[in-house]
């Protein structure tokens, strides 16, 4: 009884200890993206400005592809069809097959269409839509998976049984999984149901969303949205849809992209990037001052600038979304910013006319994203963001912004002519939590021969391969999330230096914010079988995730590729102008990185065609890469690199390893070997007390040596 008690007190002391720390990660969560639209990945977004007449023409998110005809790989062209203000498109379902009008959202996934168990006619002013309704009995194809399953979205949710269906678009059809659709909260919308182009990491049940099923299938992995021009449009229009293939260059009239990165939390969901700020800019005087399509300040005369910090706050581009909401602690500094009043505003003490819309003003977007400093500016100008109809006053009409719990920039964001939204880049893979990433075994019967010495301004570990030995390089190891003083990164660079024969170096670029090694202890505790489950799942895991999050939000930021790129590319150019003492010269010079690391070894070895925009080394090895972008990283690379990695690998899923693969292959003095059923951290970090695992780390090691010594004598 005593140590049941003892144990208690413990607990309690412990969750006094860890609440604060495990507010703030769920504080982290919320702010991110309410449960019903949060994401989990990363991709790009660039967004196509006509500098000309500053309007949006194309919104270039790196991001989902959708259907092209299945049999020749060509896009498709859905016409928008305007109806009470939704645009949507028209498929046809079933066998036989009727034809369907669906809303196009990228912040869901599912698809799903309202039943004709009760079709209903949309009550409203203007022409009306009867719901065709699906229902499975009615198709001689369709087939229900035998799931169930719920959407919930802000505002409503929709729930029914999931289905597979044909689905024809002109001449191509296919077999779609969606919901058939029994319960709605969508009572007054035109149409029959939605198509989401979020991912399907976020799909109820099998449903994977049009484009993933697709996607294998199409030459261009891309869709496009090009509005209609007309916010007064009804029925079909002359404006598309296009999935496989973008005809950016064509709609957009060839105007250049200003991209802006997509982000995500842990894996691709919707889609949403780092909002840094919102500036407001007001040309001085007057609101009407400046030229019709002209940014303020592209005159004799600058424009009044006011900026409003967000710094890495997330925005999410939803195109169900109507405005623009941005988080309700900002919203009185922005309308501040372009010289309008907010609370004023808010309680009709102040009503902003469409002639207050004018092109004086304008409000510059910036973006980014966590792998560089740079900042992607979109700029709306006022008379783009006009929206007739506000009820207060005839003339009127509503504020621009409003204030949310999360910022979302929707249809008046993204309306503004066309959006091109692509995938081929999506494959980044982000380490937001990854769970093996802080797993293994912390080896400690290994005795260390190196030494820790001060190199070229940083603190590293110098493994050489002995006094009688010459070596016949360097190499440099970009280390996990661990840092520089992990004993097995360090027993490892000791094998190299022998094997090689090389001088290892493991500089500590992460500045004293790497993550302790006792959380390798802590996650065999978590899982140990010795400890009670309800001890294992209540508080054991819990606490380890807490504490995960801690360190690793903390480390992202703090050594972001903005910190890190310019920190290793020191070091490395100091290491090319002044090798250690006793190396054959400076040309060879090799890399190898482990999980964290293996982003910056892969980038480095991509010379001037990377972020390091330098040719620093003469080869690359990298072992279970996180956050690399598959396969672009690879086609980038300038110099003979070597790639270790699972065949299913937490950070590299199979098919980013086959894409991987294909790349390494067909470049000149690359490789790549997978390892099948190797864990993340394999190389570094794996069980020697599992037979599998241990053979596998000393078959990478294999590799490692054999690669670094056959360019090295070359």
């Amino acid at each position: 009884m005593l140590r049941f008690v003892a144990r208690l007190i413990q607990l309690l002391v412990l969750a006094v200890r860890v609440a604060p720390m495990l507010l703030l990660v769920l504080a982290s969560f919320s702010r991110a993206l309410p449960a019903s639209r949060r994401a989990r990945g990363t991709l790009l977004l660039a967004l196509r400005i006509a500098q000309s007449s500053v309007t949006i023409v194309s919104l270039h998110f790196l991001v989902a592809a959708s259907a092209t005809g299945l049999a020749s790989a060509t896009a498709l062209n859905l016409p928008i069809v305007v109806s009470n203000g939704y645009a949507l498109v028209e498929v046809e379902i079933g066998t036989p097959a009727k034809p369907y009008r669906f809303m196009f959202d990228t912040g869901s996934a599912t698809a799903w269409a309202s039943p004709s168990q009760n079709p209903r006619r949309v009550p409203t002013d203007r022409p009306g839509y009867d719901r065709v309704g699906y229902t499975i009995d009615a198709s001689s194809t369709g087939n229900l998976t035998g799931e169930y399953g719920l959407i919930d979205y802000e505002g409503g949710n929709t729930a029914g049984s999931l289905v597979s269906d044909v689905v024809h678009v002109g001449d191509f059809s296919w077999t779609q999984s969606f919901m058939a659709a029994n319960e709605s909260n969508w009572a007054v919308m035109p149409s029959d149901g939605f198509i989401g182009f979020a991912f399907s990491s976020i799909s109820v049940g099998s449903a994977d969303t049009f484009i993933e099923t697709l996607m294998p299938e199409l030459d261009e992995t891309c869709f496009g949205i090009y509005y209609p021009s007309d916010p007064e449009a009804e029925g079909v229009t002359d404006r598309v849809l296009t999935i496989g293939a973008s005809r950016e260059q064509e709609l957009s009239d060839g105007v250049e992209a200003a991209k802006i990165p997509i982000v995500g939390w842990s894996g691709y969901e919707v889609w949403r990037s780092n909002l840094m700020s919102v500036t407001g800019s007001v040309a001085p005087g007057s609101r009407s001052t400046a030229p019709n399509g002209t940014a303020p300040g592209d005159n004799d005369t600058p424009a009044v600038e006011t900026k409003v910090d967000f710094v890495y706050t997330n925005a999410v581009f939803d195109t169900g979304g109507g405005g623009i909401l941005l988080s309700e602690n900002k919203i009185e500094d922005i309308y501040h910013s372009i010289g309008l009043n907010w609370t004023a505003i808010l309680w009709g003490e102040h009503v902003m006319m469409c002639d207050d819309f004018s092109s004086s003003w304008s409000v510059p977007f910036s973006f980014a994203d966590t792998t560089s400093a740079t900042e992607f500016p979109v700029i709306l100008i006022g008379d783009q963001l006009a929206r007739p109809g506000f009820p207060a006053r005839e003339g009127a009409c509503w504020p621009p912004f409003e204030p949310g719990d999360f910022n979302l920039l929707g249809k008046l964001f993204l309306h503004l002519e066309f959006s091109a939204w692509h995938l081929s880049e999506m494959s980044t893979q982000t380490p937001l939590f990854c769970a093996d990433c802080l797993r293994g075994t912390l080896r400690g019967d290994v005795k260390l021969t190196g030494v820790e010495e001060v190199l070229y301004d940083l603190p590293t570990y110098v493994s050489r391969p002995g006094d009688d030995v010459k070596p016949l390089g360097v190499v440099v190891i970009m280390p996990d999330a661990m840092g520089w003083t992990l004993h097995n990164t360090r027993a490892l660079a000791d094998t190299y230096a022998k094997r090689i024969p090389a001088v290892v170096l493991i500089p500590e670029v992460m500045n004293g914010w790497a993550i302790p090694q006792s959380i390798l202890s802590k996650s065999d505790e978590a899982g140990s079988a010795e400890k009670a489950w309800w001890y294992r799942t209540f508080i054991l895991k819990p606490l380890f995730i807490v504490t995960v999050a801690r360190y690793l939000m903390t480390l992202l930021l703090v050594i972001r590729p903005a910190v890190a790129v310019p920190r290793i590319k020191a070091y490395l150019s100091a290491l090319r102008a002044s090798p250690p003492e006793g190396l054959p010269g400076s040309q060879n010079v090799g890399i190898a990185g482990f999980c964290w690391g293996g982003r910056y070894a892969t980038q480095a070895s991509q010379g001037t065609n990377g972020p390091f925009a330098s040719d620093l080394v003469d080869c690359g090895f990298t072992a279970h890469p996180s956050v690399v972008v598959v396969p672009d990283d690879f086609q980038k690379l300038a110099v003979p690199f070597s790639l270790a990695n699972g065949d299913d690998d937490l950070m590299m899923k199979r098919k980013q390893v086959e894409q991987a693969v294909a790349v390494l292959d067909a470049k000149e003095g690359c490789e790549a070997v997978v390892y099948p059923g190797a864990t993340h951290g394999f190389a570094v970090r794996g069980d020697p007390n599992d037979k599998k695992q241990a053979e596998i780390g000393m078959k990478a090691e294999d590799q490692a040596v054999s690669f670094f010594r056959k360019q090295f004598q070359r």
